[in-house]
């Protein structure tokens, strides 16, 4: 019988189980740790493609509207927590891009999770994408429909795989999930191969759209808003936390769906809200790209060519892949080398994430930089002088 006041002792067998698999990481040089964030390095790890989450006039606008909105949403939008805000921004953001309707979430793990375990059902088949987003995997495998992958953005794969599962399984509901822009490799999607397959076997078609949203499409808007077929056979996840430079994640689909999730998707229902800021937040970011968005985009690829090939041209061994997004890998190998690499640019004022297995695969350790529109031209060509600098400094 449990007493109140009574310390009860951890399990040390589950300690020890616990420090030998951390000692496990740290001998493999795959220990994690948090560091605080320092503001006075040049930061090139963030996902701030656009330079909004520092924009003076986005704060401005926050500032002014916190001092009228509650501080926080204190429930479940099903409950009191749903606010005018809320609602607003779901509006202006299934507009931007093009959707019937849009539905707010807390975050893009969220939203993720909760489209692979609410609308597939048992007798349905999930086809991803094998470098899809962790929070793709893990929808996945929490999902109780069946599920396959197909190669990497091989959209000849993708159909193979269709073909055999359709033999097995005629009627059941296929679901084909991707990424329209990979968060390692930066690589763009084969989207319009892929979404006619989809099309053409009745697949609903789930595009992650977190890398692409404000980055990639006319003014910012996602890859999938170029796809005609949109509205009945495509749902598009696009994240706010990342070039929108505040929180949150919007599932855009067929209005039937996102009211599906209302009263079923347990990450909708039984989650406090964000607090009204966040999609003010949002509105004002939208505006933003409505207004500046075809010229932010081009600036934003220029400087991530410049970065690209400058990087390709005067490294030895280290590889950088051909792309066209601000995502720009220096894959290492070594996963000691890419910590080391990490390290180094960080003593010369730089914030160049190294990125090992397993969110990467066997082998290709890397560091994993992001050019944003806040870098200034002499920021972009001192960090590939250090790049390359730390290459010599490593493989002599």
């Amino acid at each position: 019988m449990f007493r109140l006041g009574r310390k009860l002792p951890v399990p040390e067998d589950l300690l020890r189980r616990l420090r030998r698999e951390l000692s496990d990481l740290e001998a493999k040089d795959r220990l994690r740790s948090l560091r605080r964030y320092d503001s006075s390095k040049v930061d090139f790890g963030s996902n701030d493609y656009l330079g909004f989450a520092l924009n003076e006039k986005l704060r401005e606008k926050a500032v002014a509207a916190a001092k009228q909105v509650a501080l926080s949403s204190s429930s479940s939008r099903l409950l009191p927590g749903h606010h005018r805000e809320h609602l607003e921004a779901e509006q202006c953001f299934a507009e931007f891009v093009g959707g019937e309707s849009a539905l707010f979430f807390n975050s893009g793990w969220d939203a993720n999770h909760a489209l692979l375990t609410t609308l597939p059902t048992r007798h349905d088949i999930i086809i991803y994408d094998e470098r899809s987003h962790a929070s793709i995997y893990d929808g996945v495998h929490a999902s109780i429909a069946r599920s396959l992958r197909f190669d990497h953005n091989s959209a000849e794969d993708l159909e193979t795989k269709i073909e055999r599962v359709r033999r097995k399984n005629p009627n059941g509901q296929l679901f084909v999930v991707l990424e329209s822009v990979y968060s390692m490799d930066g690589d763009v999607a084969e989207l319009r191969s892929i979404a006619d397959i989809a099309q053409k076997h009745s697949a609903i078609l789930i595009v992650d759209e977190a890398h692409a949203t404000g980055v990639l499409g006319p003014k910012g808007k996602g890859l999938t808003s170029t796809l005609v077929q949109r509205d009945d056979l495509v749902i598009s996840m696009h994240t706010c936390g990342k070039a929108f430079g505040a929180s949150g994640a919007f599932v855009v689909a067929n209005r039937t769906i996102t009211e599906y999730l209302i009263n079923k998707a347990r990450g909708f229902i039984y989650t406090t809200a964000l607090p009204p800021i966040i999609p003010i937040q949002i509105i004002a970011s939208i505006e933003l790209l409505k207004e500046h968005g075809e010229l932010m985009t081009k600036r934003l690829q220029e400087r991530s060519t410049f970065v690209r090939e400058s990087l390709q041209n005067m490294l030895r061994e280290w590889q950088v892949p051909d792309g066209v997004t601000p995502i720009i890998p220096v894959i290492i190998g070594s996963d000691a080398n890419a910590l080391r690499a990490a390290t180094s640019l960080n003593e010369r004022g730089f914030i160049v994430p190294a990125v090992r297995p397993p969110t990467v695969p066997e082998g290709s350790a890397r560091l994993r930089m992001n050019v944003s529109l806040r870098h200034t031209e002499e920021e972009l060509e001192n960090v590939v002088n250090a790049i390359v600098e730390t290459e010599s400094e490593l493989i002599s």
